[in-house]
């Protein structure tokens, strides 16, 4: 237990700091007006879609089994962070419940191709 929370708060970590990179130098493109403020929030949301799918994926190839199921808890995990934060935060909107489901149903994906992956380049190593 002790080592799956270990994988899990480095794999959100890094995944945080990434999609922080990221965010930074979109943001730093649109102040300078490089970009559009709409081009803008579409490349965060892009981002942040890619970046679940990644979180997911990352953790099925540490964890190397159960994807199903680890994408599942990472799902909860990120469900409790967001409505924690949204009891604070009123303003909520019904498109944000979209994007939310959308980001869990990627991070679960994103798990079990990890696994999967994982599982087939082992079974190419050990014929």
């Amino acid at each position: 237990m002790k080592q799956k929370f270990i994988n899990i708060s480095l794999t959100f970590i890094s995944i945080i700091i990434l999609g922080v990179i990221l965010a930074i130098t979109i943001s730093t493109l649109n102040s300078f007006n490089i970009i559009s403020l709409t081009v803008n929030d579409n490349l965060l949301l892009a981002l942040s879609l890619v970046l679940f799918l990644l979180l997911g994926f990352v953790y099925g190839l540490v964890e190397k089994k159960r994807g199903m199921l680890n994408g599942i808890l990472l799902s909860i995990i990120y469900l409790i962070i967001v409505y924690g934060i949204k009891l604070i935060n009123k303003d909520y909107q019904i498109s944000s419940v979209y994007i939310v489901m959308t980001r869990c149903l990627l991070i679960i994906v994103g798990c079990v191709i990890g696994v999967n992956i994982r599982l087939k380049h082992q079974s190419k190593l050990n014929p």
